[in-house]
C-alpha cells in the first residue's frame, strides 16, 4: 500500500510540473522619450501592438519622468515587437489631483496628445522619438498626426 500512495504522489508531483505556462510573457521594456530632440520632462505612453505589422499581444504603458520609461514601474510590459506609441507629453509633472471641483487647476496644459510614432520595441533599451511637428496636436481640435519613428 506504501508503494501505491508513493507512486500516486509521485505522477501528482510530475502533473503538476508538467502544467506550467509554456505561453510566452510579456517583458518590462526601458528607453528614452524625446520631443524636438529634448528629453520630454514628464507624460506617458500607451504601447499598441501595431496590427498594420501583424503585431498581436497585449498594450502595455509606462510613464515618461525626465525623458526615460520604464514599464516595470508602474507600466505594463510588452511582446518584442512592432507597435504604435501613443504620447502624451507635458513641461512639468502635474500636480496631485484634487476631488474639489471648486479648486482652480494649476497645471499647464499638455504640449501634445496621444502623438502616435511607431517603435520597434526591443528588450533592450528602447527610444521614442516625437517630432516638433507633434506640438499642439490632439489638443482643442488639430488633429493627431502619425510620424515614422526613425
Amino acid at each position: 500500500m506504501r508503494s501505491l500512495s508513493g507512486l500516486v504522489l509521485a505522477l501528482c508531483t510530475l502533473l503538476a510540473v508538467g502544467c506550467g505556462n509554456t505561453e510566452p510573457q510579456p517583458i518590462d521594456i526601458t528607453g528614452t522619450a524625446t520631443f524636438d530632440g529634448q528629453p520630454i520632462v514628464y507624460g506617458t505612453v500607451e504601447l499598441i501592438p501595431n496590427a498594420a505589422k501583424q503585431m498581436t499581444g497585449p498594450a502595455g504603458n509606462a510613464e515618461i519622468v525626465d525623458g526615460k520609461f520604464d514599464t516595470k514601474t508602474g507600466g505594463r510590459g510588452v511582446f518584442p515587437g512592432a507597435y504604435l506609441a501613443r504620447v502624451t507629453a507635458y513641461e512639468e509633472p502635474i500636480p496631485p489631483g484634487s476631488n474639489d471641483e471648486t479648486v482652480v487647476s494649476t497645471a499647464k496644459p499638455p504640449i501634445f496628445v496621444n502623438f502616435e510614432v511607431e517603435i520597434d520595441v526591443k528588450a533592450e533599451e528602447n527610444a521614442i522619438v516625437v517630432p516638433a511637428s507633434a506640438k499642439g496636436a490632439g489638443l482643442k481640435g488639430k488633429r493627431t498626426v502619425p510620424a515614422n519613428n526613425p
